[in-house]
C-alpha cells in the first residue's frame, strides 16, 4: 500500500478497481453472448473482494448485477426495475459465504477443498437467491426458474473455480487486506532491522 494512503482510501480504491473491472466484463460478456449460456466473472471477483474486505463486497455485487441487467435491457424488451431487484437481491445471497470465515480466512485460502467449497456454495447461493426473487418479482414456476439458472450459469462455476484456485496461490490477492498490510509491514521492518554481516 502506498505510504500516506489511509486504510479507508486504499479500500475505496481497491473495491473501486474490482467493481469497474466486473462492470465492464459483465456488460460486454452479457451483451455479446447468447441467452442459453451466460459468461460471468461475478462469482470469483466478488469472492476475492469478500476475502479482502468482507461485506464491503456488497458494493461489487450491486455494480456487477446492474451491469448484467443493463446489458440485457439494450436488446430485450420488458426489462423493468423488477429485473434489477431480482438480480441484485438474488446475487447478494453470495454474501452468506462470509460464514466460511468463522474459523479464519487463512483456512479458506490454504485448504484446497475449503477453497472449492467456498466457490461452489457461492454459485448455489446465487442461483437460489436469483430464483427466489425472480419468483417474487417476475413470477413463474420456482423449480423451473432454478433449473434454468443452474443450466445457463453452469459454466461460471468452473470459471470461478479456476480463477480462485489461481488467485489463492498469488501473494496478497486472495487474502484479507488488513492482515496482508500488517504482514508486509512486519516483513519490511524486519528487513530494515537486520544487522549487516
Amino acid at each position: 500500500m502506498k505510504k500516506g494512503l489511509s486504510i479507508h482510501g486504499y479500500r475505496a480504491i481497491d473495491i473501486g478497481i474490482f467493481s469497474v473491472i466486473l462492470f465492464l466484463i459483465e456488460f460486454f460478456a452479457t451483451y455479446f453472448t447468447n441467452n442459453i449460456f451466460t459468461i460471468s466473472l461475478l462469482i470469483p471477483i466478488v469472492l476475492i473482494v469478500l476475502m479482502r474486505w468482507g461485506l464491503y463486497a456488497s458494493i461489487t455485487v450491486v455494480i456487477g448485477s446492474v451491469a448484467y441487467v443493463y446489458a440485457i435491457s439494450l436488446h430485450s424488451d420488458g426489462i423493468t426495475y423488477k429485473n434489477y431487484l431480482a438480480y441484485i437481491l438474488g446475487n447478494l445471497f453470495i454474501l452468506i459465504n462470509i460464514l466460511w470465515f468463522i474459523k479464519g480466512k487463512e483456512k479458506v485460502k490454504k485448504n484446497l477443498f475449503i477453497s472449492i467449497g467456498y466457490v461452489v456454495t457461492a454459485f448455489l447461493l446465487i442461483e437460489v437467491g436469483k430464483t427466489i426473487f425472480s419468483d417474487i418479482f417476475l413470477g413463474g414456476d420456482f423449480f423451473r426458474i432454478l433449473i434454468g439458472f443452474l443450466g445457463s450459469d453452469a459454466l461460471n462455476v468452473v470459471i470461478g473455480l479456476v480463477i480462485i484456485l489461481i488467485a489463492r496461490l498469488q501473494n496478497g490477492i486472495f487474502e484479507d487486506q488488513i492482515a496482508y498490510i500488517k504482514r508486509i509491514k512486519e516483513e519490511t521492518e524486519g528487513e530494515s532491522n537486520e544487522i549487516p554481516t
